[in-house]
């Protein structure tokens, strides 16, 4: 008897959640008509999605190709969920931005090769942001691979 009132009260404990994590998934992002022209493949490389004043932030990773030193400019591959690069993105951050590595704010100025970051992209607009509070970064240039 204490098998099965554990097992039911375990249910009515992880079906909202499961229930929560589809409602917020990446298959259930209504795109923006701006992000879909601006990025095609936009659903093909998120990863999750963040919800952050009621709007939804699909999350990417990107691994860091090149930085140059001059131009401040970071060449970078938005991976899909099997690591696969689908985008290459030349971005030209402000001098002190940030991004973040595992979880960690990372100087733009101290990335280098291999490095993965994440950016989020609103549903409704382009735009790469480091985090769902702050000002997107420059985007230089997209292509899809």
């Amino acid at each position: 008897m204490k098998g099965i009132f554990r097992a039911t009260f375990l249910a009515i404990l992880i079906a909202p959640a499961i229930a929560a994590a589809k409602e917020y998934g990446c298959d259930e992002v209504n795109w923006g008509e701006e992000v879909v022209k601006a990025f095609p493949n936009a659903s093909k490389g998120c990863h999750s999605v963040m919800m952050k004043n009621d709007q939804p932030y699909a999350k990417y990773v990107a691994e860091v190709q090149s930085v140059n030193s001059k131009s401040k400019e970071v060449t970078l591959h938005l991976l899909d969920t099997k690591d696969k690069a689908i985008s290459n993105i030349v971005i030209a951050p402000k001098e002190g931005a940030h991004v973040k590595i595992d979880g960690r704010d990372t100087q733009v100025s101290k990335l280098k090769k291999g490095d993965r970051v994440s950016f989020y992209i609103p549903h409704d607009r382009w735009g790469l942001y480091a985090d769902p509070d702050s000002t997107p970064v420059n985007i230089v240039s997209r292509e899809d691979l």
